[in-house]
């Protein structure tokens, strides 16, 4: 088990794909951040120090958990994709120590992807305020635990991700279905027809787990422990199926 994690851990960190993953990543999070920091004071944007100023700079890095999903995705997928998942399974014929394998080493990127992400966000938040003579606490007890449900949620997402390219071998069809989910049923069709079922969604559970407000009030969120617990339980339901899936998939 310890070589194969080494040997995903390996992949991961010599393949483009998580690197320009990660860049997107951080990248997002700059565009997030950019307009309500250049325009403080301006308009509807807050003004820098403000309470709501703060709720925008923690809430930025989150967008970086989408990044970690697709990661995940192409875990599997990406092997399928490119025929390599049979050579996999020669050389471990335990398909169960694979998967294994693949969760625990992209649970792992996605939390580096998170901690960057949120250093990145609060980092350039903290140099923009000196720069402008403001004063920004970033060590409040509600900033740190938000950064680090951030980062548990990222490393989640990727492992959601790793179950999501398990059972959908099709690597366009994981993505567009992830991200179709994600962005258009929970956060669209489902926020706008039943708004009482989004703190159940994986994004309403992610957003608990960070401590970070809705994108509207109207939309209910439960406790971070729940979140937390919510979250969890749908990455072991899915790594469990997708496991399964898996074992019993003929590849001829």
């Amino acid at each position: 088990m310890t070589r194969l994690l080494h040997a995903e851990l390996f992949r991961l960190r010599t393949t483009r794909t998580t690197w320009a993953l990660l860049a997107g990543a951080v990248g997002l999070v700059g565009l997030v951040l950019y307009p309500p920091l250049a325009n403080a004071g301006i308009g509807t944007y807050p003004s820098l120090g403000t309470p709501h100023s703060l709720e925008t700079i923690i809430g930025a890095p989150r967008y970086a958990m989408y990044f970690t999903a697709l990661l995940g995705v192409l875990a599997v997928s990406g092997e399928y994709r490119h025929r390599t998942i049979t050579q996999t399974f020669l050389a471990t014929p335990n398909r169960l120590r694979v998967v294994a394998a693949k969760l625990a080493a992209h649970g792992l990127a996605g939390l580096g992807f998170g901690v960057v992400a949120t250093v990145a966000a609060l980092g350039t938040a903290a140099a923009w305020h000196a720069a402008k003579g403001v004063p920004l606490d970033l060590w409040r007890a509600d900033v740190l635990l938000s950064a680090v449900g951030l980062v548990a949620v990222s490393g989640l997402l990727a492992m959601i991700g790793v179950g999501v390219g398990a059972l959908v071998p099709n690597q366009a069809a994981a993505l567009v279905g992830v991200i179709v989910w994600l962005q258009i049923i929970e956060s669209g069709l489902l926020t706008g027809f039943a708004p009482q079922l989004y703190g159940w969604t994986v994004n309403g559970a992610a957003l608990a787990v960070a401590g970070i407000a809705p994108p509207s009030p109207v939309l209910p969120l439960l406790a971070p422990l729940q979140g937390g617990l919510l979250l969890s339980a749908y990455a072991l339901v899915i790594a469990l199926v997708a496991t399964r899936v898996t074992l019993e998939r003929d590849l001829a």
